[in-house]
């Protein structure tokens, strides 16, 4: 029995052979917005879907009742696969300071019913990038500032909760896995894994790892230890971001091309 899931890309490692076992189906999603459904014995991807205009989307995140949390770097949507409707959540403008430049990344749940991200800003009072810590809160819509990083690296591609205000954060650049203490701005650890990790899924308590060019790993959230699983095939581009979804709950009919426009986004912003 197959149970199927969504993701949007990343990078990490993992260590049972496909061909002995294989992990459930899953769909992926592309940095250029095309949507990959993929067969979990096999690791061959099928084009699904195409996000309208959906170059630089960075990562999504399922919101549950047919809604998902789309980051495109500068500015968070929301998607309701049901209505097609996409509906401006919150811009980089709104979380940052003053006259300040950066850009969002790394959406996980954080628990308590809301969103972990992270938020990277230059201002003209501090040349010097600075990492910040945030959470959304669903049911309200406001954002709230958390602790400032300590580590250099925190424009972190992913984050994966694994215990209260703790998430593993995908280091792309270092090669690293954060373990990364939400409230006080520190690494409680840090995993050399020898790939650049984008992105996170978890199914049946173990944590995968995405790499934008496709590889599947494992990751034992304890030792770090990884372990290869195979080599996703049959996509276009870079994948980045990575989220479990039951595409079933989602899609109000599974199998057909439909577009996900992000044209008629809603001028709902607010300011926080």
């Amino acid at each position: 029995m197959h149970t199927r899931m969504m993701i949007t890309l990343g990078a990490v490692s993992i260590c049972t052979s496909v061909a002995q076992g294989g992990i459930a189906d899953f769909y992926l999603l592309g940095a250029s917005g095309k949507l990959y459904s993929v067969n979990g014995n096999t690791l061959q991807a099928t084009e699904h879907h195409q996000i309208a205009n959906g170059g630089s989307v960075v990562e999504m995140l399922d919101l549950g009742n047919g809604e998902v949390m789309i980051n495109r770097a500068f500015e968070m949507y929301r998607y309701n696969f049901h209505t097609q409707q996409a509906t401006s959540m919150f811009s980089h403008g709104d979380v940052a300071d003053p006259h300040a430049f950066g850009v969002l990344s790394g959406l996980a749940h954080d628990g308590n019913g809301g969103v972990f991200f992270s938020m990277s800003q230059v201002t003209p009072s501090q040349p010097a990038t600075q990492y910040y810590g945030n959470t959304y809160d669903i049911g309200t819509g406001t954002v709230s500032r958390m602790a400032q990083y300590s580590s250099p690296g925190g424009a972190y591609f992913d984050h994966h909760m694994i215990g209260q205000d703790l998430y593993l954060s995908a280091n792309i650049s270092a090669q690293t896995v954060d373990v990364l203490n939400a409230q006080t701005g520190l690494l409680e650890n840090q995993f050399a894994v020898g790939i650049e990790p984008v992105s996170f899924f978890e199914i049946s308590s173990q944590v995968y790892m995405i790499t934008q060019f496709g590889e599947i790993h494992t990751l034992d959230i304890t030792t770090g230890a990884t372990g290869f699983v195979g080599q996703i095939t049959g996509f276009e581009g870079s994948l980045i971001g990575a989220d479990v979804l039951d595409p079933a709950r989602v899609f109000p009919t599974p199998g057909s091309a439909m577009v996900l426009g992000f044209a008629g986004i809603a001028a709902s912003r607010r300011r926080r």
